[in-house]
């Protein structure tokens, strides 16, 4: 559920722009989703 979340709020801002604000702490599974995210958006480069 949270990551389905992470995953649209991620698709959102990638859209709007290349930058991505947290609200409040993130757990330490959504750090290493938007970790593995950019590491992955730089392989598709």
């Amino acid at each position: 559920m949270a990551r389905d979340n992470i995953m649209e709020e991620f698709d959102y801002i990638k859209e709007k722009s290349q930058s991505i604000e947290i609200d409040g702490n993130p757990s330490i599974e959504e750090i290493a989703l938007i970790i593995s995210l950019f590491s992955f958006k730089e392989v598709n480069k």
